[in-house]
């Protein structure tokens, strides 16, 4: 196997840096006391993290994901700011003691085997970095930070990937020093990577000269990092639990989204989660609704739901005042608390309820409006606590899916999934499951009563509510053809015609009989022979399947399989509304971006899926510096002449004139443009 000395570096850990945090803050502060941590990086985007003054250690863990693949070196620089963090030094925390000799952990990968690392307080990045082409500092660092750097070398392939996808690279816990306010920044360098596939000849540089080699490979994992107050928990670091916040969109900006990295709720000392979400509008009447959603070991395909305990509910609240909304967890005892300087009781004052449901699916209910809770045409008659409303001429035989909302917002809703049987009075559920009702009939069209009765309904306990569906077929118009035995009466009746004088035996009925009565040598064709065998269907099912919100479903049908007739036919299943949108973001000169998608709630199921933006290019900064100078021009000339490899993004940087190529040209124009000839460079050219 390949040894690096000089290059391979421990910093394998630090290529998880994305970093997500759990903070140990509980207590109200002033806002000029609480410290920040931003996490910047030359391989992940930046993220940042508040934390209360009295918290007393701040662990940075990076995780990495890296399929089929072992790490063999690695090298990398961590670097903070001294004034303000310290690192831990006491035993078991960032290293141990075995046999009398200090084993350092920071490389969590790795457990101390096979690496070396260098604490260095006085030295900066620039001071250690061998492998930086630019030699520039990130953002916010500071000549005057504190470095460590970690070097692993000949590792004979240690794993990157575990079981569950992600495994604990690099971790650091950090002291704050006694008064430490404000932002300060802790920064990871990546400088090199070597990883191999199943055989040594596989070996490969996957980061070389601090930048990413090989973008075939993917390194991120879905909960790439975490910040935590205590020391590195290495099961809460592997298992990835993820506590956030979901609810609606007047509280979080966004429509009941759940995701592990959206809206995270950062964990105490006393086992307490938290999240403050800053300055909330009050809007006068409004309910605003919030859970807490649960992703166990980093499982994003099956989130858990926590509500009020017991009952699972939405926990509602109202505000009378903009403010700050802090939403607590305890997950020993289910509670859930917001609080805030604006929080009140929620009101549930009904101004109005009003059906809606799949008017898109069927046009002739809901007046066609497709799950709309401010259709004016839908709102219920009112009498007393007694909600109503009929619907005319719906059409039979049709799969109908509705609820009841007041006030025309989903904030308070009434449904219930069950199965529906009309005429009787059913629970009504807040926030339940569409209420799904077929009404079957030989007729084309049948008349449609609901009514939702809240007499005894407790907005406290938020149950109480019924509600009745009744349905019965339409009356028949009057100019239908009229039946012969509504007609015949009238046009024969012997009373009205028949004189005195006449004979009644002129009209007796025993001169027709022979004409009426079928003879007995009709009644054999009309009767099935005695030596016919009777049939006897045998029945198999058809399975049906359900809808999801991008396809109809089918129910449940049977059909004979000897003679092929269809004993219960099955019958379509709409497809089900329920999405959200999940908002992108704008692409950066360091990161891809994300258009807006649009996700079922119920199946997770990507409607609209989200499209890849690309980076945005610095035309020109082929050295990815952040600004374009004669070295740019320098190294695309050897580039041409082949004595240097660029990645993807520095050949987009290198086409400097737009026309698809890379050539002599694009150096002329960089030469241009460090002359001030030229004044932008790329696709959209314009000269001087």
């Amino acid at each position: 196997m390949k040894k690096l000395t000089r290059f391979v570096s421990v910093l394998l850990s630090a290529l998880m840096v994305a970093s997500m945090f759990t903070a140990l803050n509980f207590t109200a502060f002033a806002a000029d006391s609480k410290l920040t941590i931003r996490a910047n990086s030359n391989i992940f985007p930046t993220q940042t993290q508040e934390f209360d003054a009295d918290t007393n250690q701040i662990t940075v863990t990076w995780w990495m994901q890296v399929s089929d693949a072992n790490m063999v070196n690695t090298q990398c620089v961590i670097t903070y700011d001294s004034s303000k963090l310290a690192v831990d030094m006491t035993d078991g925390v960032n290293s141990t003691i075995q046999d009398g000799k200090r084993v350092d952990r920071i490389l969590r990968v790795t457990d101390g085997v096979g690496t070396v690392t260098n604490y260095a307080p006085q030295q900066t990045y620039l001071d250690l970095h061998e492998n930086n082409p630019s030699g520039k500092f990130l953002d916010g660092e500071s000549d005057n930070d504190a470095s460590i750097k970690v070097n692993s070398v000949n590792l004979e392939g240690r794993e990157l990937t575990e079981s569950n996808g992600k495994v604990p690279f690099v971790s650091v816990t950090f002291n704050p020093k006694d008064g430490a306010q404000g932002v300060t920044n802790v920064n990871l360098y990546v400088e090199i990577m070597q990883i191999r596939g199943e055989s040594e000849e596989e070996e490969h540089y996957f980061i070389a000269r601090s930048e990413i080699a090989d973008n075939k490979v993917s390194y991120m994992p879905e909960t790439p990092s975490a910040v935590y107050a205590g020391t590195f928990d290495d099961y809460s670091v592997q298992a990835g639990d993820v506590f956030t916040v979901a609810g609606t969109a007047n509280f979080l900006g966004t429509e009941w989204e759940a995701k592990p990295t959206v809206n995270v709720m950062t964990k105490g000392s006393d086992g307490i989660y938290k999240i403050t979400v800053k300055n909330v509008k009050a809007v006068s009447g409004a309910v605003y609704e919030v859970k807490v959603v649960e992703f166990k070991n980093g499982d994003t395909e099956n989130p858990i739901w926590h509500g009020v305990p017991g009952t699972g509910n939405n926990v509602d609240f109202g505000l009378k005042s903009d403010c700050d909304v802090t939403v607590t967890y305890n997950p020993s005892t289910g509670e859930i608390k917001v609080t805030g300087t604006g929080v009140t009781d929620p009101s549930y004052k009904i101004d109005y309820v009003a059906v809606v449901g799949n008017g898109k699916d069927v046009p002739s209910f809901v007046n066609g409006k497709n799950w709309d809770p401010t259709a004016a045409a839908n709102k219920m008659t009112a009498s007393s606590n007694v909600y109503e409303i009929t619907y005319k001429n719906v059409a039979a035989n049709k799969d109908l899916e509705f609820k009841f909302a007041a006030n025309g917002a989903w904030a308070l809703n009434w449904g219930n999934g069950s199965a529906v049987t009309p005429g009787t009075a059913m629970d009504a559920y807040d926030g339940g499951e569409n209420i799904k009702f077929n009404y079957k009939s030989s007729k084309s069209t049948f008349d449609l009563t609901l009514k939702l009765d809240l007499t005894n309904w407790d907005a406290d306990k938020r149950t109480g509510a019924k509600f009745t569906v009744t349905a019965k077929d339409c009356e028949q118009p009057t100019t239908e053809k009229p039946e012969p035995t509504t007609v015949a009466p009238t046009t024969a009746a012997p009373t009205t015609v028949a004189p005195t004088t006449v004979a009644p035996t002129t009209v007796a009925p025993t001169t027709v009989a022979p004409t009426t009565v079928a003879p007995t040598t009709v009644a054999p064709t009309t009767e099935a022979p005695t030596t016919e065998p009777v049939h006897v269907h045998t029945i198999v099912v058809d399975k049906g399947y359900p809808a999801t919100c991008t396809s109809t479903g089918l129910t449940d049908g049977s059909h004979c399989e000897t003679c092929g007739e269809v004993i219960k036919a099955q019958e379509v299943i709409p497809m089900h509304p329920d999405t959200m949108v999940v908002k992108g973001y704008p692409a950066t000169y360091e990161k891809d971006g994300l258009t807006d998608g649009v996700r079922c709630k119920r199946c997770g199921t990507w409607v609209v899926e989200r499209q890849v933006i690309p980076k945005l290019i610095r035309y020109g900064d082929v050295n990815r510096d952040g600004e374009i100078t004669i070295e740019d021009a320098t190294l695309l000339q050897k580039f041409i002449a082949e004595l240097v490899t660029f990645n993807e993004d520095q050949k987009r940087a290198a086409d400097t004139n737009g026309d698809g190529q890379i050539r002599i040209d694009d150096v002329t124009e960089i030469q241009k443009y460090v002359a001030e000839l030229i004044h932008e460079l790329g696709p959209k050219q314009t000269s001087s």
